[in-house]
């Protein structure tokens, strides 16, 4: 991505929409990196020179904002991101309508951002809006509403409403497992999300297979890729406490840990 921006910078220009735009590439790819503090640069650049160019509301600079929004909230300057996150979905509804595809992500993105901070009367309706938007709209098997339904599953498990949240969470595992096969990395995902609201209930008997699965998954991932999956040490972590609510004591959890890192190396 480095390349691709010298490379457009030297053809057209520093301010060109081109280069911009780029720069907003990299923003994201630092992003998923986990180099928050340099793809904020990026996406900061991004933003800040199409503005210059285009209206504040074109769609360019609003996908932008939401993107630094998100940013933001990674570095903990939560109510500097929360304010971008709102203006680019209001922008986004406005200028784009409600169902827009991208009205739609900036929506997802904020109820996401609130349900994160704790903010759950803040984000509900929000996260409820846009999953009923996205089936209306995507339909049932979209990557946008499958995401929507596992984010609305996550609240209800964070603000403790259990009855409400296994169903759906299920249900959001259920699809993934459909659309997008049993080892994508967002499927996994959704396997833990169902694997931490059973051990808030105390089931850990159901939940040691779910981590386990999801552990594994990871760690297969990350050794065909040859780099440690992001949340890799997530499924760790989460498998180990796990382990720990059982009874078992801390040479049998590395050892069990171990085993299953060593067959997927």
């Amino acid at each position: 991505a480095r390349l691709a921006v010298a490379a457009f910078k030297r053809d057209f220009g520093e301010n060109h929409h081109k280069t911009l735009a780029m720069y907003g590439d990299l923003g994201n790819t630092l992003e998923r990196g986990g180099d928050y503090v340099e793809a904020e640069k990026w996406c900061r650049l991004s933003v800040e020179g199409q503005k210059r160019i285009v209206s504040e509301t074109n769609p360019a600079v609003l996908v932008g904002k939401t993107n630094l929004g998100r940013i933001l909230a990674k570095i903990g300057r939560s109510k500097e991101a929360e304010t971008m996150l709102r203006q680019a979905y209001k922008e986004f509804d406005r200028v784009m309508g409600p169902d827009h595809p991208d009205t739609l992500a900036s929506l997802e993105i904020l109820a996401n951002f609130l349900s994160k901070k704790g903010d759950y009367a803040g984000a509900e309706p929000l996260q409820r809006r846009a999953l009923e938007s996205c089936e209306r709209v995507l339909g049932l098997e979209h990557f946008n509403t499958l995401l929507s339904m596992h984010n609305l599953a996550l609240l209800l498990t964070w603000k403790g409403d259990y009855v409400s949240a296994e169903p759906l969470s299920r249900r959001a595992l259920a699809a993934h497992e459909r659309v997008l096969g049993l080892e994508h990395h967002d499927t996994l995902l959704s396997v833990i999300g169902l694997a931490s609201l059973l051990l808030k209930k105390g089931d850990c008997v159901a939940a040691e297979p779910l981590f386990r699965r999801a552990l594994e998954g990871l760690l297969k991932t990350s050794a065909l890729d040859g780099l440690a999956h992001p949340d890799l040490q997530t499924a760790i972590g989460l498998y180990t406490y796990c382990l720990r609510k059982q009874g078992q004591d801390e040479r049998e959890i590395a050892n069990q840990i171990g085993q299953l890192v060593s067959r997927h190396a």
